[in-house]
């Protein structure tokens, strides 16, 4: 009868009993009377479940995304951490034709992860290889066509959920985060829909549960559930966790929830005897007794996996350890994700309750069957706080992080151990959940970890405060000593720090106290520094190629100018903002900023409805870039900061290492002093060398004439240059967005990774290779008469000579017309004229000198004495 009934039923039977069943969200209750009075109840609750086995993950593909521009298609992909640079090449194609590189002689793609295509169209479409140094095929991606445009549009499939219960509110797009959720090699978007009743913490009353949704790229939804009628809904109390926690390739979700919770699948999120439809909340709207949970879902189907008491109920403490009595100070989460044994481990996911007073952090461990809990710290004001250990081992601390929480949470390795710690606001957890530091500062709305200064040892974090003496502190992320501190007048709720200017090596930061800029010695670089469109100091970003930080602040994009010492704004399809609606209130931030597609550029994920649909808007970079940085998700501070972007007041990820240093070339003056330098992306000459560009042949003194080159010239991309300096030297040469046009691309190119190089004599082409004997002093190009693989970092140069000036089979380089060096000898022995004579490094020599059997130069010529 409940099977083809499922609204329930009642029956009638002899001696006066009677029976009724109701049946709601797959649950049966079933209820005997005698008489009128109830004798006999029980309920039955049924799970349908639909998963299937799930067959082996595929690895992350490599993201290929296609932008048309007015100039063409910009086609970018993924490099990968795990891509040997000394071997790793691409062949991009456009339908059936390869797109050919002419810097390198088999036109694959070897330095850099994108390509504008200028006869590239929207009808275009784009297939992309990976190779490995022999030439054999790694990966494929094809099929990707353009967007039109900088913006594609997905359509979210079934729209906007429908309140559950009876107060009838309406559902909006909010944060997001994304991972590969279901094992196929591409990222999904894990999305929290917010209730338009949703309230601050620290308001009261009612509110409706948040709905989390997963969708493919395409639009398609995976699955839909909600945390139930008992979770309070704000900004502060919907944090969620989406990656991969036990290491089988597919991620899971995980968020707090309470009796009332409904998977994916439809079932309640329920725990023993709870009652799902029973109210738990005080007249202020927020759960003040009952159970709490925290759940673990499927991420293929948001299937509940398993449920256990979160580690903290608003009951289990007094309202002196929450701060207050109004449940203010207690409805206060953060949420994380840490690699506490390395990142060869699975990570643990880190939830949080309270930061204004007492606060309690458990890190919790999914092996695919089972939730733990890994450790519970516990910040009280005591001079002495426990840590309550899954074992039921007790730890006392000599402190706590009592009362220095943050209306944000980050995670990064800090003491170069592989394992990465928990930056609470004011104070850190090690690994173990043990106290790291406290500073004592306090409470505050805005962090920011990375390498801001790259000369000191380990990286340094950031952060504004909100209570006195306010302003800002700079810190070494490792020990909590303080580097810098400026106090304001009041609360300074929001900051941003960044490597914004490129040709400077620390980073510059900036708070709401006061309109200046500054770098991380306090000194001023801008006095007043309004960024337009009435842009907030939240976000930095990497966007237009180079290797700073981009400025991002609500819905305006600024990069820094050097020359302008200024922030110069960017636009999006023309025009000054970034397309799309934004989040939570006066913060309006994305619903995820990060490195989602194509090279590592970061894209900015926003929303608008259209009609009845609801869509996602990617925006993405219009900027080709010389640059080839690994996948930003490989890196673990990266990886785990953009997991929690979506927590209370959202903070952009940064990477644990400085782009601008990661990609200085250091080299050392070989013995000799001279040596090539080819690059694949502009940099500085440094000025402890002479440096001097190939521009051109001089057929008659079998030479390759020069032209010496300013120190601090800013050498353009994909160009090669001679260099003499003091054999020993330590040399660096810096990536700069300085003008390169004054240096001209020469007849000196080469790669840094292995090529294969090759000569064409049909158009009198051939390629040299550097070469310098130590024992002799002896350096000059050799002509490669074969097809030959060239060694990493190896320089060679290509020559293309003339019908009337063809390439000769011996170049020899030249310091100001006079040669330099040579690898062989004419069969031909010329003896010397006594003047002007000079041996093979470039030196004079005495003509009462000079030694039967020797080479020298004279006249320009290579003879024999």
């Amino acid at each position: 009868k409940l099977y083809g009934d499922p609204t329930g039923f009642s029956v009638t039977a002899a001696d006066g009993y009677t029976a009724t069943a109701t049946y709601n969200n797959k649950v049966c209750t079933l209820t005997a009377y005698r008489n009128g009075q109830a004798v006999f109840e029980v309920a039955l609750r049924f799970v349908v479940s639909y998963r299937q086995p799930k067959p082996a993950a595929q690895p992350l593909n490599r993201g290929l995304m296609a932008v048309k521009l007015a100039g063409g298609v910009l086609v970018s992909w993924r490099w990968r951490k795990t891509d040997d640079p000394a071997t790793t090449r691409f062949r991009l194609y456009r339908g059936s034709t390869l797109i050919k590189n002419s810097a390198t002689p088999d036109g694959t793609i070897t330095t850099r992860t994108n390509w504008l295509d200028t006869s590239g169209t929207t009808s275009s479409t784009y297939r992309l290889e990976v190779l490995d140094g022999s030439g054999n095929v790694l990966e494929t991606q094809e099929g990707v066509r353009p967007w039109d445009g900088q913006v594609t549009y997905i359509t979210l499939e079934g729209g906007a959920p429908t309140d559950p219960t009876s107060a009838g509110a309406t559902y909006m797009p909010n944060d997001a985060s994304f991972c590969d959720m279901d094992g196929d090699g591409e990222y999904e978007i894990v999305l929290k829909w917010a209730p338009s009743n949703e309230k601050d913490a620290a308001s009261s009353g009612t509110t409706s549960p948040a709905f989390y949704a997963c969708y493919k790229l395409s639009g398609k939804r995976l699955w839909m559930l909600h945390t139930g009628h008992n979770m309070f809904n704000s900004a502060h109390t919907a944090m969620f966790i989406a990656w991969d926690l036990d290491g089988d390739g597919y991620g899971e979700f995980m968020v707090k929830t309470a009796p009332g919770a409904i998977d994916g699948e439809g079932n309640y999120v329920l725990l023993g005897n709870d009652d799902p439809t029973a109210n738990l909340k005080s007249g202020r709207g927020k759960q003040d007794h009952g159970s709490e949970y925290i759940t673990v879902f499927d991420g293929m189907t948001g299937a509940e996996l398993y449920t256990m008491p979160y580690h903290t109920a608003y009951a289990d403490e007094s309202t002196s350890f929450w701060g207050d009595s109004n449940q203010n100070r207690s409805e206060r989460y953060l949420a994380a994700i840490a690699w506490l044994d390395g990142e060869g481990a699975n990570p643990s996911a880190i939830f949080a309750r309270g930061y204004y007073s007492g606060c309690k952090i458990g890190a919790y461990d999914w092996d695919g069957n089972q939730l733990t809990l890994r450790w519970l710290h516990r910040g009280e004001s005591a001079s002495k706080g426990p840590v309550t250990y899954a074992d039921g081992s007790v730890t006392n601390l000599t402190k706590t992080v009592y009362g220095e929480g943050c209306h944000w949470i980050s995670v990064g390795d800090v003491t170069g151990d592989g394992r990465q710690e928990i930056h609470y606001g004011s104070g850190a957890l090690r690994h173990d959940g043990t106290t790291l530091y406290r500073t004592g500062l306090g409470h505050g709305d805005a962090i920011h970890l990375g390498d801001f200064i790259p000369s000191r040892p380990g990286q340094e974090y950031f952060m504004v405060h909100e209570h006195k003496p306010y302003g800002m502190d700079l810190r070494d992320a490792a020990t909590g000593e303080i580097l810098l501190r400026r106090t304001a007048g009041g609360d300074t709720g929001r900051g941003i720090m960044g490597h914004f200017n490129p040709e400077a090596e620390n980073a510059y930061w900036q708070s709401s106290a006061d309109a200046g800029l500054y770098d991380t010695e306090g000194n001023t670089i801008l006095s007043e520094c309004n960024h337009g469109g009435g842009a907030g100091l939240s976000f930095r970003i990497y966007w237009n190629g180079d290797l700073a930080d981009d400025f991002y602040g609500k819905n305006v994009l600024e990069y820094w100018n050097p020359t302008a010492n200024a922030f110069w704004r960017m636009q999006v399809n023309g025009g000054n903002y970034v397309i799309g609606n934004y989040n939570n209130s006066s913060k309006q931030n994305p619903c995820v900023s990060g490195d989602l597609l194509g090279d590592w550029r970061e894209e900015i994920v926003t929303w608008t409805q259209a009609g009845n649909d609801y869509q996602l808007i990617i925006n993405a970079t219009d900027y080709p870039t010389d640059y080839g940085v690994p996948h930003l998700m490989d890196d673990a501070a990266y990886r785990a900061q953009l997991i929690s972007q979506n927590v209370v007041y959202n903070q952009p990820p940064h990477l644990s290492y400085d782009l601008r240093t990661r990609y200085t070339i250091e080299r050392q003056v070989p013995e000799g002093g001279w040596d090539v330098l080819y690059t694949p992306y502009p940099v500085t000459l440094p000025a402890e060398i002479t440096a001097y560009s190939i521009t051109g042949v001089d057929a008659k003194a079998d030479t390759l004439r020069m032209t010496r080159l300013t120190s601090g010239a800013a050498i353009p991309a994909c160009t090669a240059v001679l260099y003499r300096g003091t054999p020993g030297t330590e040399l660096k040469f810096v990536p700069t967005t300085k003008n390169t046009s004054a240096v001209s691309k020469t007849y000196l190119k080469g790669c840094a990774a292995d090529s294969v190089v090759t000569n064409n004599e049909s158009t009198n082409e051939y390629t040299y290779v550097y070469r310098y004997d130590a024992a002799t002093g002896a350096q000059a190009f050799v002509r490669i008469d074969e097809p030959t693989l060239m060694p990493s970092g190896t320089p060679w140069l290509r020559v293309r000579g003339t019908a009337s000036n063809p390439a000769l089979p011996q170049y020899y380089v030249t310091k100001e017309g006079i040669p330099t060096g040579v690898s062989s000898l004419p069969d031909a022995q010329v003896r010397p004229t006594p003047s002007h004579v000079y041996d093979l490094d470039g030196r004079p020599v005495d003509a009462s000198q000079l030694q039967r059997g020797k080479a020298y130069v004279t006249e320009g010529r290579k003879v024999v004495r």
